[in-house]
């Protein structure tokens, strides 16, 4: 009920001061993004929950997001049974609705085209004309653009859903943030004095009788030049627009070779398959724990003053090397030193500061 009188108010608001929908848009996506957010806290599985919009505004302010809660195994499990089946039915009684609107949809699409061919033809155009239709040839350089456009479109589709859907729960808590502050700022902004003030200086400045000094000084020129000054003109531009296409052309074949060399030395080093890690979820399908995973708060294990300098000094420890490479004609593995101590500060200090911590 409170999203409904939420949306009626705005309505009320908006119909009598349009000046507010931009304030009142940039508010509307962050409180549906609360809205799925307080959705997903009150799932009976505590695996589908996702971090609430407090924990990140506490970690964002204080450094901690609070105390840890852990997960049992089989937490919550016959609720979430229910839960799960509650949405599965409605989930099958949806799509039977749907298919069913669909049959009727279809049996009145017959129903129209046999009442229009009762009707029968009426068009007197009596000139002669080649039929065929469009012909989609399935070819490699037709459609392979078409389908890096769909790709990139299922993926910019998903990075939204799992924004909104709070799986990148940082985006998320961001997202809101920003549209929040947004619509406190849009309030103060006067847009019928932007609007009116932006259109009258527009109107003024392109649209007045000083235009005619734009075709004094510019058109006139072009118009009153000679047909050599013409042809001169235009290889002078052909000769520009040659010089900076052969410089694209040179830093992509440079970046080529580059990406070339680089991916056949690190199939040469690492294997023969090479995939991009992404940074942002784009699966299709969101994995969940099993009833019977479980979940603990991890706890360090307090080191000494020996035990913490051993560490630090690489002791029984093994540094595995990334994928990274840097270099130019040979690139290699990049190195890089490997420590858990804060940089600047002693080892003794950050031993006790661990120690109180704990």
């Amino acid at each position: 009920p409170i999203h409904s009188v939420n949306a009626f108010l705005m309505g009320i608001f908006l119909v009598e001061r349009p000046q507010l929908i931009p304030s009142f848009f940039f508010a509307s996506i962050s409180w549906l993004l609360l809205a799925i957010m307080f959705y997903r806290r009150h799932n009976p599985n505590p695996w589908r929950r996702c971090k609430s919009f407090l924990e990140l505004f506490q970690a964002l302010i204080v450094g901690s997001s609070g105390k840890v809660v852990p997960i049992e195994s089989f937490q919550n499990a016959k609720e979430a049974a229910e839960y799960e089946n509650m949405l599965r039915q409605r989930i099958e009684d949806a799509e039977k609705m749907a298919l069913q609107a669909a049959e009727e949809a279809e049996e009145e699409a017959k129903l129209q085209a046999q009442e229009m061919e009762e009707i029968g033809e009426t068009d007197n155009d009596l000139s002669t004309k080649k039929g065929g239709g469009i012909s989609i040839d399935p070819f490699r350089p037709i459609l392979e653009p078409i389908q890096g456009y769909l790709a990139l479109a299922t993926r910019l589709v998903r990075y939204v859903r799992n924004i909104l859907l709070w799986e990148e729960c940082y985006i998320a808590f961001w997202v809101t943030i920003g549209c929040f502050v947004l619509s406190v700022v849009c309030l103060f902004v006067p847009w019928f004095f932007l609007i009116r003030w932006t259109s009258r200086i527009l109107v003024w400045t392109l649209l007045g009788p000083w235009m005619r000094l734009v075709d004094i000084h510019y058109y006139s020129k072009i118009e009153n030049m000679t047909p050599e000054e013409l042809q001169k003109a235009k290889e002078e531009a052909k000769i520009a627009r040659r010089l900076v296409t052969e410089a694209a052309v040179l830093e992509a074949r440079i970046e080529r070779e580059n990406a070339k060399k680089l991916k056949v030395l690190k199939q040469y080093l690492f294997g023969k398959f090479i995939m991009k890690v992404p940074v942002l979820k784009d699966d299709r399908w969101r994995d969940i724990p099993l009833p019977q995973s479980k979940a603990e708060p991890y706890n360090p294990k307090t080191l000494g003053l020996a035990e913490l300098a051993m560490k630090e000094a690489g002791y029984h420890r093994i540094r595995v090397p990334g994928q990274q490479l840097e270099g130019d004609m040979i690139p290699t593995i990049e190195s890089k030193t490997f420590t858990e101590a804060p940089v600047g500060q002693a080892t003794k200090e950050h031993a006790e500061a661990d120690s109180s911590a704990n």
